[in-house]
């Protein structure tokens, strides 16, 4: 039986995990732990992976990540193979670490992030109960990226937890946060996740129509990503913008330079070929005559954080997002 292949496409959902080898304790003490952080910022860094949970138990690690540019073989073919490195030579040992090729499920929207959000943050709860413990307290485990939400540490700098929080009250979100993954998990989420033979896709049947997937998802054919998405182009994004605010085109493609300078309907252009498009930062950099991509990624978070105190601009938003859909 032929494996599954990878699917990859600019601003992808994925939950990664993978374990060791005759379940040896994959980080043994605080050494280990530290290294595997780094790596992580490592692949924040290099490969422009976005990490937004992230879980480490005795034999296993879990990550819930997104791709902002379609990097993720090459992203955890670095951590596997850099982390065996070290976890060796801090052991004085030799040979293979992990059991196999790490398992990838890719996540169709924001609903399902949330919920694999909550269901990776509840795994050290879960694994405790099955082995007969009564009573425990997920804010007592560190090794997740749990507290950080909670507000009991300081986030890492590579961990994002805004996209998640944000679905939340904007007032006392990590506390209903917190609510939310103490519950428990939804039906949903727990059927999945409980599976014989777990899908290599978590979302609804027309998302895995769309990804060609047979029913026993051990084929694939990957079309184009424009194609797999049915995403609008660049040029279609900024034509609606364009006709909707009744500007010249040219008002959202150029960059005016100069403090305090405000350009609604071009940020809202650039979040939308982000945020709908699924395009990379370096492909909407370009069509937006902005020198480093690396600002595409400032204006959004801006752009996102004046239209959560704007109604009417959010409105504004949302409607373009519907039209473009």
């Amino acid at each position: 039986m032929s494996r599954p292949l990878r699917i990859n496409y600019p601003g992808a959902w994925y939950h990664i995990h993978n374990k060791s080898l005759l379940q040896r304790p994959l980080f043994p003490d605080a050494s280990h732990q530290q290294a595997f952080y780094c790596l992580l910022q490592d692949i924040s860094e290099l490969y422009g992976i976005e990490i937004h949970a992230w879980c480490l138990l005795e034999s296993e690690f879990h990550l819930l990540i997104r791709t902002p540019e379609p990097r993720l073989s090459e992203a955890m073919r670095h951590l596997l193979s850099q982390y065996t490195s070290r976890y060796n030579r801090l052991q004085n040992t030799e040979g293979p670490l992990f059991k196999g090729r790490y398992k990838s499920i890719l996540i169709e929207n924001d609903r399902h992030v949330v919920q694999t959000s909550r269901h990776i943050h509840n795994l050290p709860k879960k694994i405790a109960l099955t082995n007969g413990h009564k009573i425990f307290c997920l804010s007592t485990w560190r090794e997740s990226s749990y507290l950080s939400y909670i507000g009991r540490i300081r986030p890492a700098a590579w961990l994002h937890t805004h996209k998640i929080l944000e679905y939340f009250a904007q007032q006392n979100g990590k506390a209903i946060y917190q609510i939310y993954v103490e519950t428990g998990e939804d039906l949903e989420t727990d059927s999945f996740y409980t599976q014989k033979h777990i899908s290599p896709v978590m979302g609804s049947g027309s998302f895995k129509r769309k990804l060609c997937l047979n029913k026993h998802f051990d084929t694939l054919e990957v079309p184009d990503a424009k194609q797999l998405l049915n995403r609008p182009t660049i040029n279609t994004i900024i034509n609606q913008v364009s006709l909707f605010f009744g500007v010249e085109r040219q008002r959202l493609t150029n960059s005016h330079r100069g403090r305090g300078k405000k350009n609604l309907p071009r940020s809202i252009a650039i979040a939308l070929c982000r945020n709908i498009g699924g395009y990379s930062l370096k492909e909407i950099a370009k069509n937006f005559s902005v020198n480093h991509y690396s600002s595409i990624s400032v204006s959004i978070r801006r752009l996102m954080r004046a239209l959560n105190s704007n109604k009417e601009n959010l409105q504004e938003y949302e409607l373009l997002k519907i039209k473009l859909s």
